[in-house]
């Protein structure tokens, strides 16, 4: 450590230890662990269907928000240094996988609210909240047919 005089105020300056040489080598060596975890789309998307709500709202969402910023990162590459360059192709290529998830799920989605609805005791519940009987009408736009679930009144169980 020492003092750097400069045009503005002194400066404290630090420099690495061996021993922090040491450290930086071996975290430089070693890979960063492969996410074992869902991201927060893939919980969305499960909390979505457990609660009854239409996970394709929320897939079409972050579909767009996705898109909207690959838009973004591409405009931004014709003035960017190469530094600027390869971090929106970092960001890019996780897009990508992203989008590509978002694509898969919503193919599979029907299987998948089946999966979730049968792993919470609903399995006889239609991917949008509503049971395999009812028809929901309405215009194009989804509306909510009765209440809670089964012995449950109109609007018993809201906010689950």
């Amino acid at each position: 450590m020492g003092i750097a005089a400069g045009a503005g105020a002194d400066r404290k300056v630090y420099a690495i230890t061996p021993a922090g040489v040491g450290e930086l080598d071996a975290w430089l060596a070693s890979p960063q662990p492969a996410g074992g975890r869902p991201s927060e789309l893939f919980t969305r998307v499960v909390l979505a269907l457990v609660s009854g709500r239409p996970a394709e709202l929320v897939l079409d969402a972050h579909r767009r928000a996705y898109l909207d910023r690959m838009r973004e990162l591409t405009a931004a590459r014709r003035t960017g240094d190469v530094i600027d360059r390869l971090v929106g192709d970092y960001e890019t290529a996780h897009l990508e996988a992203d989008l590509q998830w978002i694509e898969l799920a919503s193919a599979r989605l029907g299987d998948i609210a089946a999966g979730v609805r049968a792993a919470v005791g609903r399995p006889d519940e239609r991917a949008d909240g509503g049971r395999p009987d009812e028809r929901v009408e309405g215009g194009g736009q989804e509306e909510q047919v009765g209440g809670g679930g089964p012995g449950e009144p109109d609007g018993a169980g809201a906010g689950r």
